[in-house]
């Protein structure tokens, strides 16, 4: 067989193959996107037949003493966990360096 014969048979092959993976993937993706679109407005159906089936739906009523412990525990985390990190680096890690004397 001729060398350029060949060299065409393999771009011709190497070119079928990279169509065949686009448009695998193209369709692929589109079918997923459209799976996707079909599933969400099925979701969005249900949770208005959902809603619409409580005439008042009553409110998340959180008391006054939950949320004074969620918002303590938010500045103790938000405000403690840096002042101990910058504790710790401050002063327990010098004390890495160097050897205690006897």
């Amino acid at each position: 067989m001729d060398h350029a014969i060949a060299a065409f048979l393999f771009s011709a092959a190497v070119i079928c193959n990279f169509v065949l993976i686009v448009v695998g993937v193209v369709v692929t993706f589109v079918g997923s996107v459209y799976r996707g679109w079909l599933a969400a407005a099925e979701r969005n159906e249900a949770a208005r037949r959902h809603d619409a089936s409580f005439h008042h739906p009553d409110p998340v009523n959180t008391s006054l003493y939950e949320k004074a412990f969620m918002a303590g525990a938010s500045a103790l985390v938000l405000v403690g966990l840096p002042v101990v990190l910058a504790a710790t680096f401050h002063y327990l890690l010098p004390l890495l360096g160097h050897v205690a004397s006897p």
